[in-house]
């Protein structure tokens, strides 16, 4: 199973994560309500921590109301994607 799934480096995403951050500093305003909520949204569906995305969002004065079925559908979806790897793996 181990093979399966090699480990992330989180080392390496957290870099990226931290240039796109960088880079948005220097993004016109329009640009950056574009990427910030997708990188958001990335986190969010990632085995990060969803903090990280949570304070994305959270920069973007995002309602609650929009915010939980955005935070909820994509924890399943990054849980759901993880199950498929998985299957596909057992599978081979």
């Amino acid at each position: 199973m181990k093979a399966i799934l090699k480990p992330i480096k989180y080392r390496s995403l957290i870099a990226f994560v931290s240039i796109c951050l960088f880079l948005m500093m220097f993004a016109r305003a329009r640009a950056r309500k574009i990427m910030l909520p997708a990188l958001a949204a990335a986190v969010i569906a990632s085995p990060l921590p969803d903090e990280i995305g949570i304070s994305l969002l959270a920069s973007q004065k995002m309602e609650s109301k929009k915010f939980l079925p955005i935070s909820f559908t994509l924890n399943f979806l990054g849980i759901a994607g993880i199950m498929k790897l998985l299957k596909l793996g057992e599978a081979s």
